[in-house]
């Protein structure tokens, strides 16, 4: 995603914290990988996530998207995993996109993707894309994943002063038209917010304080 805006209070992104806990998919993609390659596309899987969501953005604020991007096939991939979501779950009701967050009691800067409602019931949503392996059928919900949605709920709930119990994980496929989804129920969301999460953070302000002496 893009940087934020956030304000100057020296907080952390929640990707940021997360950024330090070595991701199981990746470390077996760098195994496998030349440098060179994991340079280059590195780049450009950063820059299609930030259209990408640009894009879903726009889709979900207005119900119509441009795809003018110099990563078009990618893009509208993403899109139309989208709407196939959209369209196979009508449960799901799009509410607001991109909310910037500061939390002053962890200590965290965020921003949601997505506000769904679902049976009368407001979740918070987040959507990871991917490139499908040949014998995949629908993306991998990475437990990275549930990390970060864990944290985009509690920041939500503190700054917005809200209690939303429910969150959802919307991956999506950028190589073909495919989709997976988690649902993710309070228990958990303490759980990855709690065990790991705030474990993470505080490695984070500890290694930062040791750089300022």
């Amino acid at each position: 995603m893009a940087k934020r805006d956030y304000p100057d209070n020296g907080y952390p992104s929640v990707t940021t914290v997360i950024g330090q806990l070595a991701s199981f998919g990746l470390m077996e993609w760098f195994k496998r990988t030349p440098y060179e390659q994991i340079i280059r596309e590195s780049k450009r899987a950063k820059e299609v996530g930030t259209q990408m969501h640009n894009a879903l953005q726009e889709f979900c604020d207005t119900g119509k998207a441009k795809i003018e991007t110099e990563y078009p096939v990618e893009i509208t991939f993403s899109l139309q995993s989208f709407q196939l979501f959209k369209k196979e779950h009508p449960e799901f009701i799009l509410k607001k996109s991109e909310i910037k967050l500061s939390s002053d009691t962890y200590g965290v800067n965020g921003t949601t993707d997505i506000l769904i409602e679902k049976d009368g019931i407001l979740l918070l949503g987040d959507y990871k894309s991917s490139n499908l392996k040949e014998d995949q059928e629908k993306p991998t919900i990475w437990p990275e994943a549930k990390i970060q949605t864990s944290a985009y709920v509690h920041l939500y709930n503190d700054v917005m002063n809200a209690s939303l119990e429910k969150a959802i994980i919307i991956g999506l496929a950028k190589n073909k038209i495919a989709y997976n989804f988690y649902e993710m129920s309070l228990e958990e969301i303490k759980s990855e917010f709690n065990e790991v999460f705030l474990p993470l953070l505080n490695i984070w302000k500890h290694k930062n304080k040791k750089k300022e002496k």
